[in-house]
């Protein structure tokens, strides 16, 4: 078979190196629409399921909230990890499934099994939701609203950042969440005073009613007049202060109104108590963290974030500023440009090696065919089976480098050799057929030469959970790159060498 491969090689060289020369703007094409990330993706399948306790203690959240929650989610298919945090007010619990799960699925049973824990809950609780798709590495841009201008305030900061810059960015596609850190938030506050809820008779739990009743539409149907309709609507919903101070508690027996303005004071009486605080440069600010759906292509995404920041920057009041604090996109290219330039520094040796040896600048340059072939081969493959280029596979092409040529130079090497004696000494053969020849002399040595390299990395291949997704795609570009050597050495080394 080998025989036979290499001999239709040599007898239709122009079609060989034309499939050669189509691989290289192949592999170039795939490199450039390949997904680049710092690290393989390491995330195992994992469903978040939080719940709001208002009031309640870690010890009550825990024993009142988490724990039925677990009990609901044990036995859910596929589930191997379940674990839970209780905090002041606040359940978390992960239930992480076997690698290979369909994050949706997982998503799907959960939910199902939350049904059967929401009875459980104590009266009060918030319904439990599950948190947004995110990945152990989702964290990839952070933004800082600051203020340029000494009269904003961080109430401001943080009014700004909730209802424009969280919700402008929310809307990208492939964003998970955005959380915003920092500030203050705006809160509408009724003082009520005693003497005069007693003096009208009004209690707490009356102005409570009140208020939660008042907050809201209602509708009332459709007037229908000859051939018209107008939708009839009760407009409550709070939108000024004014608002709350205008709703009406009861109504006095002489007929007038009781409202919130008699019995209480008003206002905006500063900000909700804060648990942590932001700062950009040493000043307040209110700092924003945004985290991508799994499968996203980190710097694609970033530069789309870029544009938005732009954007929402020529829309914001005078005097504020939002500015990029944090691109993981930029971790990635220092990164990826780091093992680029160890690439580029270990062709250049394994270059200037192979012309020293040699001596023959055609035998050298044959053999250096070897490199951006196998290579480009392994970067098409390695795209095909869904990994992306990050630091794992460019290291595993790099480790690959001083390898995948030494197929080409003892093929070359041999067929050179070879026919010095036949031009030297004479003979009744062709070229082609000493070329044919001396590959088949070391088609062996070769053959063996690279199974016994790729046997060497076989047994990361066989590593599990999150050392296999670490590692695995290292061994696989190895692997990847030293077939493919092999296979230029079998296929485009002779052909070149007829030539």
């Amino acid at each position: 078979m080998w025989t036979k491969i290499i001999e239709f090689s040599i007898r239709n060289r122009l079609l060989v190196l034309a499939g050669a020369v189509g691989l290289l703007f192949w592999g170039v094409a795939t490199g450039r629409n390949t997904p680049v990330d710092v690290y393989p993706d390491i995330d195992d399948p994992r469903v978040t399921v939080l719940t709001e306790a208002s009031g309640y203690s870690p010890e009550e959240v825990e024993t009142l909230v988490s724990f039925p929650v677990e009990i609901a989610l044990n036995g859910t298919p596929g589930l191997t990890t379940l674990r839970s945090q209780s905090g002041i007010g606040l359940s978390s619990v992960t239930a992480q499934f076997e690698w290979g799960t369909d994050i949706y699925t997982a998503r799907q049973l959960v939910g199902e099994r939350l049904q059967l824990a929401i009875p459980l809950l104590p009266e009060g609780v918030d319904l439990p939701f599950l948190a947004p798709i995110t990945s152990r590495l989702g964290e990839i841009y952070n933004y800082s609203l600051i203020s340029r201008d000494s009269t904003i305030t961080p109430v401001e900061l943080r009014d700004v950042a909730d209802w424009v810059v969280r919700l402008r960015f929310q809307s990208v596609p492939g964003v998970a969440n955005v959380i915003n850190q920092g500030g203050f938030e705006k809160q509408y506050r009724v003082s009520l005073d005693p003497s005069r809820m007693a003096k009208y008779g009004i209690a707490f739990d009356e102005v409570h009613a009140a208020l939660s009743a008042g907050n809201r539409n209602l509708a009332g149907g459709f007037f229908v007049q000859r051939s018209r309709e107008a939708l009839i609507r009760g407009m409550g919903r709070v939108n000024s202060v004014s608002d709350i101070e205008n709703t009406v508690l009861e109504t006095h027996s002489d007929g007038f109104p009781i409202m919130v303005s008699d019995v209480a004071d008003v206002g905006i009486a500063g900000p909700v108590q804060r648990r942590g605080a932001a700062s950009y440069n040493g000043a307040e600010a209110v700092v924003g963290k945004i985290y991508k759906q799994p499968g996203t292509n980190t710097i694609v995404l970033s530069e789309r974030l870029d544009e938005v920041l732009a954007e929402i920057n020529q829309s914001l009041p005078p005097g504020m500023e939002l500015v990029t604090s944090y691109r993981q996109a930029d971790v990635i290219e220092r990164s990826v440009s780091t093992i680029e330039d160890l690439l580029i520094e270990g062709a250049v040796i394994v270059i200037a090696v192979i012309f020293f040896f040699l001596f023959n600048f055609r035998s050298g340059l044959i053999s250096l065919t070897a490199i951006p072939l196998s290579l480009l081969l392994g970067v098409i493959v390695i795209s095909k089976l869904g990994y992306t280029l990050n630091t794992m596979t460019l290291a595993g092409l790099a480790i690959a480098i001083g390898i995948v040529v030494d197929d080409a130079i003892i093929d070359v090497e041999n067929i050179f050799r070879r026919l010095k004696q036949h031009f030297k000494r004479g003979s009744d053969k062709t070229p082609d057929q000493v070329v044919l020849e001396a590959s088949n002399e070391i088609r062996s040595s070769i053959v063996y030469a690279t199974l016994i390299i790729v046997l060497v990395f076989i047994p990361l291949l066989t590593l599990q959970g999150l050392g296999g997704r670490f590692f695995t795609p290292l061994a696989v570009a190895v692997v990847v790159a030293m077939a493919a050597s092999l296979v230029v050495a079998l296929t485009v080394v002779p052909a070149l060498c007829s030539l």
